[in-house]
């Protein structure tokens, strides 16, 4: 699986997080893997998809209308990470990169 930074460009961190909450399903469990980054800082998520994809599965873009339902947000993937954070978070990148 690949890992996608969604960055929040607006005031929108709990439009975004709740778009991605909603898509969770009773049964089957959350259809967006994410991990919320400290401070508001975005969101990390894994998928198998592309950016736009990911745009479009978490709301942020409205392919019909063209419209941003949920503000400003970029999608970058990331190929690699290094940097100081919580421990669960390197965990979590890492069991999700290897099971790419």
């Amino acid at each position: 699986m690949a890992i996608f930074l969604v960055t929040p460009l607006a005031n929108n961190v709990q439009a975004i997080k709740s778009a991605m909450q909603a898509t969770q399903h009773p049964e089957t469990g959350p259809a967006v893997d994410f991990y919320e980054l400290q401070n508001g800082a975005g969101f990390l998520v894994s998928d198998s998809g592309t950016t736009e994809e990911i745009c479009l599965k978490i709301g942020i873009l409205d392919r019909d209308s063209n419209e941003k339902p949920l503000g400003s947000a970029m999608v970058t993937r990331v190929s690699s990470y290094y940097g100081i954070g919580p421990t669960v978070m390197w965990e979590w990148m890492k069991s999700r990169m290897e099971k790419g």
